[in-house]
């Protein structure tokens, strides 16, 4: 059979400036050399007169776009042989101004190793890079606003301690390049900070005027009204512009807060509508602000994890089967990261609609817990089948891979990073189809140049790029979908050690071993995706998951029939009702499906866990 063009993600506008979805408030953005652009109030329409005035006296920069002024006429310290390097680089954008630059030996946050690395700072902010005479995006950027520096360890280690107590650990060659570097440091550190001050003693002395501050709720208003037209104009709106309408709502919010402060009044009672059209999805409030638990039945335990477990239930009045997947608050919010992936997994699974995606129907929370109703897949994990019947043949890991393939690049279309891709996450529905489920490390709102730099994921499919410390893009997926085609035909992942320390240095380092059965079709494939730099990676370029799913490993795959569901599955798991859990591990199915009591109750109102709550489009499931 011929090869079918693999089809396009859902078409939408095109991307917004991502400086402008991602930092609108008050962010610089980072321009295409890595330098900062520093903008003022008449290139972003921020407020400006009386209004700008007003808001910089109370303090409130997330209010305007404010210019930075220059941090002087410190020159560049950098050597002959950087030149090319600060060619490369670009000169940096207007308003910027080149402090230093030079390499330095940098070590990993986690995986303690030594790497060097090009550092450039421009005013408040240091990029690093990997290799500077190739130029492009940084591979991290640190924000020096209110940090310290000092020395420690060895004679020429030093250490950049953040805001936020993060910590780089960073070594010259010599003691007097450090020194150069700590102090060049410490003074835009100093200088960013002493100049925040003078702007808010230049507009203190202003008197807070209500009426200013009513101007500029008009005024924001106006622009979340133009935004919210705009919004309503997509059938299928880029994340980008829903990122612009939260932003805006939130800029609103701080501004009648601070009217409220002004007039010494108690704040007005929230909308009751959301200005923003439909982002929670939920076409009747009260419908699903009155279902709970006890709307439930609930039957076997399918999982069990640190937060939460995943138990199967049946909807009372409609007897519909469910998966509900149920996470304790407290346990949530011992963390701002696993608050952060909880709010996210509940947003994604919200505007997730793919064939080889989990579905979810409701999302509703109690005084301590959290509950999302998904479909049921009960053909069980991928994993499960592995260890069972041993690793897959080149046709059976295809027909898997096309699909997963296909649900990422969806994914990433819209805008999400999945970070999570492991044979535990892979389920199969009662016809044989894969479902990606669990999307609690995933990250949305992310543009195809954007970058992030959390450390999650399961330790055998982390890509290499997350243990080295740099920021990193959608391109670890199609590390793991390496990971995930080498497992499936191995019995077992490429890395494995005794120690967490000894993975990841075989990640970072160790020669990848092929098994002799694998034919020259899978390892042109792998010799792609297992690529330890993400800028030489398969599915690096623009097209995305449409690279990988061009190469001739998938030639015989007819993508249109694929995401139709009209390909036989190479196998159907054996489902004898739709109660059926013969496919998930006993040692969960025999635990009591009980919901235990929680001594620690967080509160239902509580504003963490605003806007959880959803109703799917129909009461529908597609699976037995």
């Amino acid at each position: 059979m011929s090869q079918q063009q693999p089809p396009s993600p859902t078409a939408s506008a095109p991307p917004l400036s991502t400086a402008a979805a991602a930092a609108p408030l008050s962010s610089p953005s980072a321009s295409p050399s890595g330098a900062v652009a520093v903008t003022g109030p008449a290139a972003t329409g921020a407020p400006t007169g009386a209004a700008a005035a007003g808001a910089a006296g109370l303090g409130l920069e997330s209010l305007s776009t404010l210019s930075l002024p220059s941090l002087g006429s410190t020159s560049s310290v950098s050597s002959s042989s950087s030149s090319s390097a600060a060619a490369a680089l670009g000169a940096g954008a207007s308003g910027t101004v080149l402090l230093k630059e030079g390499w330095l030996d940098k070590q990993g946050a986690l995986f303690k190793k030594w790497v060097s690395r090009y550092f450039v700072l421009r005013n408040y902010i240091l990029n690093y890079y990997r290799d500077p005479s190739k130029g492009g995006d940084p591979s991290s950027t640190i924000d020096l606003r209110r940090c310290k520096v000092q020395t420690v360890g060895t004679e020429n280690e030093f250490v950049i301690i953040l805001r936020n107590d993060h910590r780089v650990n960073l070594q010259a060659k010599t003691a007097e390049i450090r020194d150069s570097w700590m102090a060049a440091i410490t003074e835009a550190a100093e200088k960013i900070v002493a100049n925040q001050a003078e702007l808010g003693s230049n507009t203190q002395a202003k008197p807070l005027d209500a009426e200013v501050i009513e101007r500029m709720i008009g005024q924001e208003e106006k622009r979340l009204a133009e935004l919210t037209e705009k919004y309503e104009s997509f059938y299928d709106p880029p994340a980008t512009l829903e990122n612009q309408l939260i932003v805006q709502q939130q800029r609103i919010k701080e501004l009648k807060n601070t009217l409220v402060v002004i007039r010494e009044k108690p704040p007005p009672p929230p909308d009751v509508r959301n200005p923003i059209p439909d982002l929670e999805f939920c076409s009747d409030p009260t419908v699903t602000a009155r279902l709970g638990p006890q709307d439930f039945s609930f039957w076997k335990v399918l999982g069990k994890g640190t937060f939460g477990k995943v138990i199967l239930a049946s909807k009372n009045d409609t007897k519909q089967v469910y998966a509900v997947k149920i996470i304790k608050k407290a346990a949530v919010v011992e963390s701002e990261q696993t608050i952060s992936h909880t709010v996210t997994e509940n947003r994604v699974l919200k505007i997730l609609e793919h064939p080889f995606v989990v579905k979810l129907f409701f999302a509703f929370q109690t005084d301590d817990r959290l509950f999302f109703v998904m479909e049921y897949i009960n053909g069980g994990e991928i994993y499960t089948h592995l260890k069972r019947a041993g690793p897959f043949s080149e046709d059976k890991t295809r027909f898997y891979l096309a699909e997963i393939g296909s649900a990422l690049t969806y994914l990433h279309a819209k805008g999400i990073v999945y970070r999570d891709l492991k044979l535990e996450n892979l389920l199969l529905d009662h016809d044989g189809h894969i479902r990606i489920t669990d999307f609690g490390l995933s990250k949305d709102n992310l543009q195809p140049e954007d970058r992030t730099a959390t450390f999650c994921g399961t330790p055998e499919y982390i890509a290499p790029e997350v243990l080295e410390d740099d920021d990193y893009g959608r391109s670890v997926d199609w590390w793991a979908l390496g990971i995930v085609c080498y497992e499936m035909q191995c019995g077992h992942t490429p890395f494995r050690a005794k120690t967490i320390e000894g993975l990841f240095e075989m990640i970072l380092y160790e020669p990848i071993n092929y098994p002799p059965h694998f034919s020259p079709l899978t390892l042109s494939l792998l010799h792609a995706l297992l690529v330890r730099d993400p800028r030489d990676r398969l599915g690096r370029g623009p097209s995305d998951g449409q690279e990988i799913l061009r190469h001739r490993f998938f030639a015989s795959i007819d993508f249109d029939k694929l995401l139709a569901r009209q390909l036989t599955p190479p196998y159907v798991p054996p489902v004898t009702s739709e109660l059926d859990v013969s496919n998930f591990d006993v040692k969960f199915t025999k635990m009591p499906a009980v919901l235990t009591p929680n001594q620690r109750v967080v509160g239902h109102d509580d504003d963490i866990f605003k806007g959880f709550t959803y109703q799917g489009k129909s009461d529908l499931t597609t699976d037995a």
